[in-house]
């Protein structure tokens, strides 16, 4: 007898459920994305025990005629796509046709819908995959969809759950990044009764909507993006360095408004901030990024959270250049906001004497012992500088700004010194994977100018010769750097995270420290010498270099209003 055996229709409508109905948050997605497809303005969603008990959403979206309702909830019908030059140009959130079917069958689903032509609307109720009931229903125009006892006969199902509490952080997740993106829609939400988000009467104001849905305190800390090609528009908004978070549970990515998760836009977002954030802290940023629905396929996951570009790197090279942009344009100078900011430590465990010794000796650092003096400033504890200025208070770490002065120009003497060249006696031999050597091929002209030569022999690479600036260098190590910032896009990043690394110890090591004690000509000289410079917000282990305090901040401290 043979091993291959037929699914029964049973277990295949279970394996599609489990596709798009894995929990609660998910079936609620499909929903809302159903509603804006409607072309609903207002949602209302009302949870019990954390969607498991009931999911229910009601929209004033265009709705449903019997027909449609009866048609709704069978496998792979949908009203957004007929051909498969519709399915290569998506214009809508949903189009697979598999979302109420696969629902129908993990719950007891309960449709009802009315279309503006109709005097009254139609309800049909499915349980377990099999139609039970319908019959006409009194209702205002648009849609309300019912999923109650989620998982209720799969308990298999049912165990993987998280506990109800972060089943409802889940489901807010979802809400939020979704209402972030569509400030033209109102969402009003309940859980087992009580309101748990309202975000009021429809506002084409995103940001008013950011400020609702993520905190005053996130949203005053933003700046707005505006990005505009022939091929791609960006708007948004992202956050000052100031700003920065733990992890990326602040970042929210969208493709024409369709919510998406990718790992490599999101590297690119963080790398352009460069040394204004700290290695482990990542920027809080809310995108959406408009392009032609023929450049990119939507349809290589069930859950649609996962978009194929047809030209990524050019996505790439735009979203750095946006970002870029946006973040010269601000003012990012720390401004006071009663923050408790976690204490970073130094990590310049790791030098390279070479480097550091050539770059010191053809450097000339900036003193500050020589200046005018102008106005008083105030020395605190011998390592903090206060003094007034038209923006309020401003205080200034005498040790960060001076090592973030020395900083810029070690970079600038290591990005115009020309490489010379030295011939590496053995050879250094890079163990690299397939992909990595074709990488490598394709970034040959660029190591080329930076004065790295490499050969083959015998299926082994080698490097033969590298400049004098990276001897003693971890060669593998900074190969790797540069390919993964090729496969990013990022082709333009010339100093590596070592180099970067030397650069940080010599201005570390070369600036006043704190505690040292400076003549008011010293102080004037380091604020000068910070003012002439852009950018200047951050020091290299992403500390702030200066922080305000506003003449509105000192007057709240003291209780003037």
């Amino acid at each position: 007898m043979g091993k291959i055996k037929q699914l029964t229709s049973e277990i295949i409508a279970m394996i599609a459920a489990g596709e798009v109905a894995e929990r609660p948050s998910q079936i609620l997605k499909e929903l809302i994305e159903n509603s804006l497809d409607a072309g609903a303005t207002r949602i209302e969603i009302n949870l019990k025990n954390s969607g498991l008990d009931l999911i229910s959403i009601t929209d004033d979206g265009q709705g449903m005629s019997e027909e449609d309702i009866k048609k709704c909830w069978l496998k792979h019908t949908t009203s957004k796509i007929s051909s498969q030059e519709d399915l290569e140009r998506v214009l809508s959130f949903g189009f697979r046709g598999e979302a109420l079917s696969s629902i129908a069958g993990v719950s007891h689903l309960i449709i009802q819908s009315r279309e503006e032509n109709q005097i009254s609307g139609y309800r049909i109720v499915i349980e377990n995959g099999q139609l039970i009931d319908e019959k006409p229903a009194g209702m205002p125009i648009g849609t309300t969809i019912r999923v109650e006892q989620l998982f209720a006969d799969i308990p298999a199902r049912k165990k993987f759950l998280k506990n109800p509490t972060l089943e409802l952080k889940k489901l807010i997740d979802t809400i939020t990044e979704i209402a972030l993106v569509n400030p033209q829609v109102s969402f009003t939400v309940f859980n087992n009764g009580k309101n748990i988000l309202n975000t009021g009467v429809k506002q084409n104001d995103i940001f008013k909507r950011v400020e609702y849905l993520l905190g005053n305190k996130i949203a005053k800390q933003l700046v707005e993006l505006k990005f505009n090609s022939d091929n791609l528009n960006i708007r948004g908004y992202i956050s000052k360095p100031q700003l920065s978070r733990r992890n990326k549970s602040k970042q929210f990515l969208f493709i024409n408004g369709r919510a998406i998760s990718d790992n490599g836009l999101s590297k690119i977002v963080k790398k352009t901030y460069g040394p204004l954030l700290e290695p482990h802290a990542y920027p809080i940023f809310i995108l959406n990024l408009e392009m032609e629905p023929d450049q990119l396929d939507v349809n290589i996951h069930p859950h649609k959270h996962k978009v194929e570009f047809l030209e990524k790197v050019d996505v790439i090279f735009q979203l750095q250049s946006a970002i870029e942009q946006t973040l010269t344009e601000h003012d990012l100078t720390y401004k006071f906001d009663n923050p408790q900011q976690e204490e970073l430590a130094l990590r310049d465990k790791h030098t390279i004497a070479h480097t550091r010794d050539f770059l010191k000796e053809s450097t000339e650092m900036f003193n500050v012992k020589e200046a005018p003096i102008e106005e008083e400033i105030i020395q605190i504890d011998n390592t903090y500088l206060i003094y007034q200025s038209k923006d309020g208070l401003v205080m200034i770490d005498q040790h960060a700004a001076h090592e973030r002065i020395l900083f810029g120009q070690f970079k600038e003497q290591f990005l115009k010194t020309k490489p010379q060249l030295v011939e590496l006696e053995k050879g250094a031999a890079l163990d690299l994977s397939l992909t990595d050597l074709e990488s490598l091929k394709g970034l040959t002209d660029f190591l080329n100018n930076l004065g790295f030569k490499y050969s083959q022999k015998k299926q082994k690479t080698f490097l033969t010769h590298v400049p004098e600036l990276f001897l003693k260098h971890d060669y593998l190590s900074l190969i790797l750097e540069l390919i993964d910032n090729y496969e990013l896009g990022l082709r333009d990043q010339l100093v590596d995270s070592q180099t970067i690394r030397v650069l940080n110890f010599l201005a570390c090591r070369n600036a006043v420290m704190a505690g040292e004690y400076l003549t008011m000509t010293e102080r004037r000289n380091l604020i000068n010498k910070l003012d002439e410079m852009t950018g200047a917000y951050i020091c290299p282990h992403g500390r702030p270099v200066r922080v305000v305090i506003s003449v509105g901040e000192l007057e709240k401290i003291f209780l003037r209003k």
